[in-house]
């Protein structure tokens, strides 16, 4: 057997999101935030894709998901993860509701943020794709502006439902959104180191 002894110094965390990202392992966040809070799960991305990953204040509105590039050990962080509520193996029987999500990030975007305001924020146009698209209500990681849309992904959601014709675009402007008056919002939110 072979024992690696680590002393570090705990992170200082704000009320950003941005500062989990020096979470490096399970048991770091659990060091941290405490064996109550943080918990091993299951992460669904479809039926037949999952990841073991930790969940840190599961089912509440600080809820956030840890994706590990090592699922053995839940370390070496790949993203996390943020919304209300998210697709984990202790989320899916939780039928209680969860309010919008309540941390903050340091480019300003937050869960529940509209398109409109989200457009104002960014300092300029961005493209998101449509509904039946394979990246359905994602913003194109590639877009230009104030957000760096390639370590901040971010999913839309339509508050109008799947109803407008100019959602089966294969790609949307922002702008083309707020113009034709889409109750779009920020509902999924993903950070990458």
């Amino acid at each position: 057997y072979t024992f690696l002894l680590k002393k570090r110094e705990l992170p200082v965390v704000s009320r950003f999101a941005d500062d989990l990202l020096k979470f490096d392992s399970h048991e770091y966040l659990v060091a941290f935030f405490g064996e109550q809070n943080v918990k091993r799960d299951i992460y669904y991305f479809s039926e037949k894709e999952m990841n073991h990953c930790s969940v840190l204040f599961g089912n509440s509105n600080r809820q956030v998901v840890f994706i590990w590039k090592d699922e053995d050990n839940l370390s070496d962080l790949s993203y996390i993860l943020i919304s209300g509520i998210l697709p984990t193996e202790t989320g899916l029987p939780f039928n209680d509701n969860i309010g919008r999500n309540k941390w903050a990030f340091k480019s300003g975007v937050y869960s529940g943020m509209s398109i409109r305001e989200l457009l104002e924020l960014n300092e300029g146009d961005f493209q998101f794709y449509g509904v039946n698209s394979e990246f359905s209500m994602m913003i194109e990681p590639e877009s230009k502006g104030a957000i760096n849309f390639k370590k901040t992904g971010i999913m839309l959601s339509s508050l109008d439902g799947a109803g407008s014709p100019l959602l089966n675009k294969h790609m949307i402007s922002a702008e083309e959104a707020v113009e034709n008056r889409l109750a779009l919002h920020v509902f999924y939110i993903m950070l990458s180191p």
